[in-house]
């Protein structure tokens, strides 16, 4: 972009010198259009820039939240070897005793059927 503006100033000191005054103005204007580009193309980028930023910030906050998360969670002892929680009967779990002794005969009857 600058060196399109370069390219004008050059433009138009030629045109200057043949005394050419309307190539000198479209190349003021060639130049003037450049110039706002060039403008509009700093905001742009340092627009984007500052995005980064915010992004780059919102991202290091995030990753601290999720890193003390993860520091909440109890580590794997590797002490259980089973895929189920084992039962703990200070937690309710909704299954009586009853249910349990229940599903137990089921079970009981229904190996007995199979087995006859």
């Amino acid at each position: 972009m600058e060196n399109a503006i370069n390219a004008c100033k050059e433009q138009i000191d030629i045109a200057f010198e043949a005394q050419h005054d309307d190539l000198a103005r479209t190349f003021i204007r060639k130049q003037l259009e450049a110039e706002h580009r060039l403008r509009a193309a700093t905001r742009a980028i340092a627009a984007v820039a500052a995005e980064a930023d915010a992004l780059q910030n919102q991202l290091r906050e995030q990753q601290a939240q999720l890193d003390a998360i993860i520091a909440q969670i109890p580590l794997d002892t590797g002490e259980q070897s089973y895929a189920c929680s084992p039962v703990s009967s200070a937690a309710p779990t909704g299954v009586t005793a009853e249910d349990v002794e229940a599903a137990f005969l089921r079970e009981k009857r229904n190996r007995a059927e199979e087995g006859d």
